[in-house]
């Protein structure tokens, strides 16, 4: 088995892809100090499963990836890929056959991410890191093997234990795969057996507790039987409560109907009321119309009856009027009587001027004709004023006979008050 490639692509140093070729022979990284020589070794230890960051000189795994410059920003993966050919086919010089197989060449690729993932890779295809340690394992190189011989590595090996120069023997031989199954399989067996331990004293606890869980059991049998009868139990009672429910159910329905018929009911009383109402309110309206009409004809008689009183008033007064100028129409005929009279005894006392007399008497007499004639006349005045009067009564006994009639009808604040007839006096 030989390294044939090396190809480094954001690991450390190397920003950029590179890919180192290795030909027959020995290989040569010249250069100064700080241009990465060291660093290939680090790739080398780490695609061979190193996973000590202080190994590779570093403090932490995140440290592999390079980390930026000035001029360059920080990648977010450090890449390493190794391939390996197989030069014999046979074996690799320690006694046992290569682990490529018959194949001629192998790809190994290891990543790392900056959130601390990890990725390996055998010929592409997705493996552990423990894949890849055995592969080298059973080569008989590794990243603590004598295949990488870095300064002071030979005075290292000279200066071991003859224990740890056993190991280091075994590696090159290629038995360190061997021994590394072993000490798993080993650790398997002891971890078998401390899980046997465990194991009995597991079964110990339950044994223990299995007393217990028998009583627990015969409590559970007992909780499953008085769990159906009470179950049981239920559904009759369930069954006798819905059979209840339903009685009232059927109950409230039927007082349900006859509460929606009594309000049908009520609804059709309210709605003849309504238009019942609605027909009282129509009257009330029209009987209020009456009413305000009534009223009306009632002001406009009260008013024809304050005319006629007043009209009857002024012909009271004159009437009153002719009957005191009738009364002194009397007092002057009286007085005219006496004064005939006297003139008559003064005419018997004297006989001496007849003529005198004569005219005397005639102008008397005209003057008790003129008298006569204005008595006459006031007779006259008088009777037409009395028939007038009558009338004016017989108007108001009219008028006062049709407000009495309406008069029933009307508040008695607004009836009027009956006519009082004023008597009149006759000559």
């Amino acid at each position: 088995m030989q390294v044939k490639e090396l190809e480094i692509a954001g690991f450390k140093s190397f920003v950029d892809p590179v890919r180192l070729s290795f030909q027959p022979g020995i290989t040569a990284l010249v250069g100064p100090n700080g241009c990465g020589k060291s660093n290939v070794i680090d790739a080398l230890r780490w695609i061979m499963g190193e996973h000590n960051a202080r190994n590779l000189r570093g403090t932490k795994m995140e440290d592999l990836i390079f980390n930026g410059s000035d001029t360059r920003k920080a990648t977010g993966m450090a890449e390493v890929s190794l391939i390996l050919q197989n030069i014999n086919g046979n074996g690799n010089g320690n006694g046992n056959g290569s682990s490529l197989g018959s194949a001629s060449e192998m790809q190994i690729t290891r990543r790392l991410y900056r959130s601390g993932e990890s990725e390996y890779f055998i010929n592409k295809i997705p493996c552990r890191l423990k894949d890849i340690v055995e592969l080298f394992l059973d080569s008989g190189i590794g990243s603590k093997s004598y295949s990488i011989m870095e300064q002071g590595k030979v005075d290292f090996i000279l200066s071991l234990k003859p224990n740890d120069r056993r190991i280091l023997i075994e590696e090159a031989a290629g038995i360190a795969k061997y021994r590394s199954r072993k000490k798993e399989a080993v650790s398997k067996m002891q971890s078998t057996k401390t899980n046997l331990s465990r194991l009995k004293d597991i079964l110990h606890e339950l044994q223990i507790q299995m007393k217990g869980l028998d009583l627990q059991v015969k409590r559970l049998k007992r909780y499953r039987v008085i769990k159906d009868e009470m179950k049981t139990i239920d559904l009759n009672l369930c069954a006798h409560r819905l059979c209840a429910l339903m009685h009232e159910r059927a109950q409230l329905e039927a007082e349900l109907q006859q509460s929606r018929d009594h309000e049908l009911k009520i609804t059709a009383d309210k709605n003849t009321l309504e238009a019942e109402i609605q027909q009282q309110r129509l009257l009330y309206t029209e009987q209020q119309k009456s009413l305000n009409q009534l009223q009306q004809d009632f002001y406009e008689l009260k008013n024809t009856i304050q005319q006629a009183e007043s009209t009857g008033e002024y012909n009271q007064r004159e009437l009153l009027g002719t009957v005191d100028q009738l009364e002194k129409n009397k007092s002057a005929h009286a007085d005219l009587t006496s004064q005939v009279e006297k003139l008559q005894q003064e005419i018997e006392s004297r006989t001496g001027d007849l003529d005198a007399v004569k005219q005397s008497i005639d102008a008397i007499e005209n003057s008790c004709r003129e008298s006569s004639e204005n008595l006459t006349n006031s007779k006259h005045t008088l009777r037409e004023l009395q028939v007038r009067l009558e009338q004016e009564n017989a108007a108001h006994s009219v008028a006062y006979e049709r407000v009495g009639a309406i008069s029933p009808s009307l508040p008695p604040t607004l009836a009027p008050p009956m006519p009082t007839a004023t008597p009149v006096s006759h000559p």
